[in-house]
């Protein structure tokens, strides 16, 4: 579930359900999906979540790929870890795992309101056989589990530290980090004995022990209790936030988060930089991240913001911890490497071609129509052609215009992916021309199907296959960042989503009408439509001339092949490329979709083929490209003021440190 149909279309209705029917649903998804053979691929496919190698974030001996941390309580039954490992997190949490299972249910609920996530007192639980086998059904990467203990309430250590042990041992062959609660309620004395006890199994296992405090309101307590462990040898410290209702309830969201960013400022004034820091509880926006990062923490752990701002928002929280980590470079190292060999110079010409291409194909298609080589296959003249079916040339004129146009709008997303994409470092830029080229090259067999071989086709492609292989053999040079990425949930964002979900369904429709298309080039060839505006048949034509019919067949699977290909990258580019500021891919897709159906639907005005039947995708498609360009002409084109105005703010604080 992606931002752009979570946020609009399964929220809204979710958001109805009572809370745990909601979750069994959503994860139950996500985790069916990802258990499917391909379904990890699609998975990345829909999100292309994976972080930044620039974003390796190195803690307890161990190098995770990023600085977020998947919270327990998103997914207590580990129902979806595996699809969750594809979110781009460099830790997952687990747990509360205790020995035995507590079989009664646990109440929780949403106020949507207040994007506050509701806790029983005793939370929910996860007990260790379920844990054991669910996670090693999962199979993540050992570093990339945190297992959070939840020991029970005893005055004697040597009981705790049996529990402990217990899980420490049955849990590591799947999990490199363990966590251990402390309350400021316990005796400090008793928790540090339990350490002692259990860091000798922990470095026998080659695993990380981290403690767990609470961020109340009284901070000193846990302060005190902070600096007592620090120095005892576990690997870090994990600080969560939230507070308990009139209820008895233990609630999570925005409001959390001041406690958090105020312990861990002042924790990392008082504790050796080396001893990392996991803070959490209340992050629904990337600044979230971005601020506790600031103030010291090593990792942010993500729970309740999943929830209420979309499973889009690690993604949203790296690109804008990407740009906080770039800022402190030195200016060489943001600029892009340089090599002999430049990808986005390939594509480049690539897209070049193609416009040179359809502007020769749209000039021969409204003047002479045929070339000689055309006439030489049929066996007749171009005056000999209007003489056996005076509307014969108009349709072609019309079939021939019509692929022009997707020529065109073909190169011109790739010399746009290019310049602005590519050579800017951006992989999703380069994966969505080079996924489409190879679609749009694998359909010029297609046009073979009824034995035609068109020669200039044929040499203008083999030239052009030449750029797409210079273009994989090639590199792309180091990802720039933005200048002001996304920080917070504004409107603009909002309503993007349902500008992107549009982009994309106007991706899968082009891709779909497309094999339509080009199916119908290798076999039938004609549309009742088409035969009603010559006043003909597709037997008549045959007898007429045998040639005909595959000249025809060439043209619409050439042109089905375009669409396929168009269809592909603006569906790659609407899932992948759609951040905050990148006007340069709405000005793209606006004006590449434009020049396609703008002459799509001119040339049959011109040539007077007026179904409305046969017209009406092309204005349901014209229509469509619109309302998602307008629904996400604000969030592509303009720096939202908010954004701008936090990212001054961070900015003002860093030069002050």
């Amino acid at each position: 579930m992606p931002d752009w149909s979570y946020l609009t279309v399964f929220q809204p209705v979710l958001f109805r359900l009572p809370f745990e029917t909601a979750r069994r649903i959503a994860l139950g998804s996500l985790g069916r999906l990802a258990s499917l053979p391909g379904g990890t691929t699609v998975l990345d496919l829909m999100g292309h979540m994976a972080p930044d190698d620039r974003l390796a974030t190195d803690i307890a001996g161990d190098s995770l790929r990023s600085p977020l941390v998947l919270g327990c309580r998103v997914d207590p039954n580990q129902t979806a870890s595996r699809a969750f490992s594809r979110f781009g997190f460099g830790l997952i949490e687990v747990g509360p795992v205790t020995i035995t299972d507590r079989s009664e249910p646990i109440r929780m609920w949403i106020d949507p309101r207040k994007q506050e996530l509701h806790l029983p007192a005793t939370p929910s639980e996860l007990s260790l056989e379920k844990a054991f086998h669910r996670v090693g059904r999962a199979n993540l990467p050992r570093q990339q589990v945190l297992v959070r203990m939840q020991p029970p309430q005893a005055d004697r250590a040597d009981t705790i530290a049996k529990v402990c042990r217990t899980i420490l041992t049955r849990m590591s062959p799947f999990a490199a980090n363990f966590s251990v609660p402390i309350s400021i309620h316990d005796d400090t004395e008793l928790m540090k004995c339990v350490i002692h006890q259990l860091l000798p199994l922990v470095h026998q296992h080659r695993s990380s022990l981290f403690v767990r405090i609470d961020a109340v309101e009284d901070q000193k307590q846990s302060l005190e209790l902070a600096r007592a462990l620090a120095s005892e040898g576990i690997a870090g410290l994990q600080i969560e936030s939230g507070r308990d209702s009139e209820a008895g309830e233990r609630v999570y969201g925005p409001e959390c988060l001041q406690l958090t960013l105020g312990l861990v400022r002042k924790l990392r004034s008082e504790i050796p930089p080396e001893v990392p820091i996991i803070a959490g509880g209340g992050v629904h926006e990337p600044i979230d991240a971005v601020r506790l990062i600031d103030v010291g923490s090593t990792l942010v752990e993500l729970d309740s913001g999943l929830i209420f701002s979309g499973p889009g928002l690690p993604k949203r929280c790296h690109d804008a911890l990407l740009c906080r980590r770039m800022q402190a470079t030195a200016p060489t190292s943001q600029t892009s490497r340089h090599t002999g060999r430049q990808a986005w110079l390939w594509t480049l010409l690539l897209g070049a071609s193609m416009l040179i291409g359809g502007a020769m194909a749209m000039t021969i298609a409204v003047t002479r129509v045929v070339m000689p080589y055309d006439e030489q296959f049929v066996g007749m003249t171009r005056s000999e052609l209007v003489t056996l079916n005076e509307r014969l040339l108009s349709f072609m004129t019309h079939d021939r215009v019509t692929l022009a146009g997707t020529m065109l709008s073909l190169g011109t997303l790739y010399s746009v992916l290019s310049w602005w994409g590519i050579r800017r470092g951006w992989h999703w830029a380069y994966i969505a021309v080079i996924a489409s080229s190879f679609v749009g090259f694998l359909t010029f067999f297609a046009f073979l199907g009824f034995g035609y071989f068109d020669p200039l086709h044929a040499f203008v492609t083999a030239i052009l296959f030449q750029f797409l292989l210079l273009g994989i053999h090639s590199e792309i040079p180091i990802p720039a960042y933005q200048d002001v990425p996304n920080l917070s949930n504004h409107p603009a964002w909002r309503l993007s989503q349902w500008g992107q979900l549009l982009w994309i369904v106007h991706g899968a429709i082009l891709i779909v009408a497309g094999g339509v298309i080009c199916t119908y080039g290798m076999t039938s060839v004609f549309v009742p439509e088409d035969l009603e505006f010559m006043q003909t048949t597709a037997e008549a034509l045959c007898i007429a001339n045998p040639q005909l019919v595959p000249l025809v067949a060439h043209d619409r699977a050439t042109f089905g092949g375009m669409l396929v290909a168009i269809g592909v990258t603006v569906l790659l580019v609407s899932l992948w490329g759609f951040r905050q500021g990148n006007a340069w891919l709405w000005w793209s897709l606006l004006i590449a979709g434009s020049i396609a159906y703008i002459s799509t639907i001119l040339v049959h005005w011109i040539v007077g083929y007026t179904s409305l039947w046969h017209l009406l995708p092309a204005y349901g498609g014209f229509a469509l490209l619109w309302i998602a360009a307008g629904l996400s002409r604000r969030w592509l084109c303009v720096i939202d003021p908010t954004d701008r105005k936090l990212w001054e703010s961070v900015d003002r604080r860093t030069l002050a440190q």
